[in-house]
């Protein structure tokens, strides 16, 4: 079970600040290179769900969205 105190308010990725208190796709999103389209499909490939916050997110699906982003044909 989370605890409120394991949400991330600001995560950092690629030497991008991201909120964390955006749902994930929109999130992804301020990531520079990343658009609409990519990062819902990076969200969908990494298995989480859309309207989730990505403050929720754990450190292994961090990772994850930073595999697919850096090698999206993959898998």
């Amino acid at each position: 079970m989370k605890n409120e105190k394991d949400f991330k308010f600001i995560l950092r990725i690629f030497n991008t600040n991201i909120d964390g208190k955006q749902k994930i796709p929109y999130a992804v999103r301020k990531i520079r290179g990343v658009g609409r389209r990519f990062s819902h499909v990076v969200t969908l490939k990494a298995g989480l769900d859309p309207n989730r916050r990505a403050g929720d997110m754990t450190d292994e699906e961090i990772e994850k969205v930073v595999d697919i982003i850096t090698n999206p044909l993959s898998k």
